[in-house]
């Protein structure tokens, strides 16, 4: 899968903006269910939750949930032929 998405290396957050973005990571490791979570894994969401962020969402429920639906399309798409 290409990666889109140019992430901006030099953005920053404010404290409470960072803090819904940790709890979003968090709860999507502590849904998976290999603990703690593969290093790949763990950078697959982060990446997919900056991304996200970039364009705007801020809701910690969707942050989550998005990364992990992204983590299984990877998933999937490793599992192809």
């Amino acid at each position: 899968m290409s990666d889109p998405t140019p992430i901006n290396r030099f953005a920053s957050f404010d404290p409470i903006r960072l803090r819904e973005i940790t709890r979003a990571f968090d709860a999507a490791c502590e849904a998976l269910p290999d603990q703690p979570p593969p290093e790949h894994v763990r950078n697959a969401l982060a990446k997919r939750i900056t991304e996200l962020v970039q364009f705007g969402e801020w809701s910690f429920e969707r942050l989550r949930d998005q990364a992990l639906e992204y983590l299984a399309t990877l998933s999937s798409d490793a599992e192809q032929p």
